[in-house]
């Protein structure tokens, strides 16, 4: 889980210092200008929006994680409660 945060956190620096260079980096009218502000804020927003589903999965494998390591052996009854089984499926012999 470290690892994942150093990663996010080296990758968003990256990415910010990359974009705040791409936007000082040469003499712009205020047409390209807003036009890269716009390209920049929907790359922030859509760098926000997977963020956010990428915690939230991670948050589904964690507690699922958890859920299955305090309790390795499956309840039998709880996992085939659902099925339904009828006289006339049973196979006899």
């Amino acid at each position: 889980m470290k690892i994942a945060k150093k990663m996010l956190l080296l990758s968003s620096g990256f990415a910010g210092g990359f974009l705040a260079g791409y936007m000082i980096s040469s003499v712009q009218t205020s047409d390209q200008f807003r036009s890269q502000r716009k390209r920049v804020e929907t790359a922030i927003s859509r760098f926000n929006r997977v963020l956010s589903e990428s915690q939230e999965k991670l948050s589904e494998v964690n507690i699922r994680l958890k859920r299955e390591f305090r309790h390795p052996i499956p309840d039998l009854y709880r996992a085939t409660e659902p099925l339904s089984l009828d006289e006339n499926e049973l196979i006899y012999d």
